[in-house]
């Protein structure tokens, strides 16, 4: 099935208003998800009223349709992305007066892919479409396998109330980065497709990576360590690192992969390694004239995590 079409689907599905409805489960609330909550409410920085409507119900009805274990990774990373977009310029080659008037809305469209990374994994397709709609003919069925790998697309009439939808809408240029970023078609802007890269989200560096996969049984991560503190202490700056007034910045995932040499079974679980020490910030960062995503790390601190 192609992009039109399944655009079309959607589309279909929004305007005629009939769809499965997933509840508000008030039950999943507890402290880590609330203080997550809170922290998005203040990275998108909007009234209580909107903030409810644009972004708390649609995280509650997501949440309630997904398993529990894995609300904090879901969160976390709607926030790592949120943090990130701050640096990046929406829409791209704009006047700054359109980029300031549009900055809510392409907000929005980052929050909502990052909510919806992973819910091809996480969520049935039978929560969400309506047995009624499809029946025995070929086209049905054609487009029920298709939506069965699209169910972050689907997801959005049922998550988000209609008037949250329209106000994307009213600028198809924004409606469109966002069906595209979800079912998985490139963009134009590279800043923003690099939140949504398919290399960077390994099966390792999932929701579903394993525990025991993770630890460092194999002393990868100690000679990372060790190996990022001996071009710090050289002062190198390269394509992966470079310093900063707040540390050094290493270029995700580059970093991983020049020290792995590329090997596609290594670097993935040896990112989701470092990453689990929980001592760095993220931004976007210059590596000479190009602009990445970077962790921003204190080399201190990296010191005193070799084992």
């Amino acid at each position: 099935m192609t992009f039109n079409k399944l655009l079309s689907i959607l589309t279909t599905r929004l305007t005629r208003n009939k769809h499965v409805s997933l509840e508000l489960n008030t039950s999943l609330r507890n402290e880590r998800t609330s203080t997550l909550i809170n922290e998005i409410d203040t990275l998108v920085s909007l009234p209580i009223k909107h903030f409810r409507t644009l972004y708390e119900r649609p995280i509650h009805r997501y949440l309630s349709a997904t398993p529990q274990k894995y609300h904090g990774k879901i969160l976390t990373t709607v926030i790592k992305n949120l943090k990130l977009r701050r640096a990046m310029i929406l829409p791209p080659e704009t006047d700054a007066e359109k980029i300031k008037s549009n900055r809510d809305t392409w907000t929005y469209v980052v929050f909502i892919s990052s909510l919806l990374l992973e819910a091809n994994k996480l969520v049935s397709l039978k929560k969400i479409i309506d047995e009624k709609d499809y029946k025995t003919s070929s086209e049905s069925q054609l487009d029920r396998v298709t939506l069965s790998r699209n169910v972050n697309v689907m997801l959005l009439p049922v998550l988000f109330d209609q008037k949250c939808l329209s106000w994307l809408i009213k600028d198809i240029f924004v409606f469109d980065a966002l069906i595209e970023l979800l079912a998985g078609v490139h963009t134009k802007n590279k800043e923003l497709q690099s939140l949504f890269s398919l290399e960077d989200q390994d099966e390792n560096t999932s929701v579903f990576a394993s525990t025991s996969a993770l630890k460092n049984n194999d002393g990868s991560l100690n000679k990372f360590l060790t190996w990022l503190i001996g071009d710090m202490a050289l002062d190198i700056s390269c394509s992966y690192m470079c310093k900063t007034t707040e540390g050094y910045a290493l270029a995700t995932p580059e970093v991983f992969k020049n020290f792995s040499s590329g090997d596609k079974e290594k670097w993935p679980l040896l990112k989701e390694r470092f990453l689990r020490l929980n001592i760095h910030t993220e931004q976007m960062v210059f590596f000479g004239a190009i602009s990445k995503k970077a962790l921003i790390v204190d080399p201190e601190i990296l010191k005193s995590k070799i084992e």
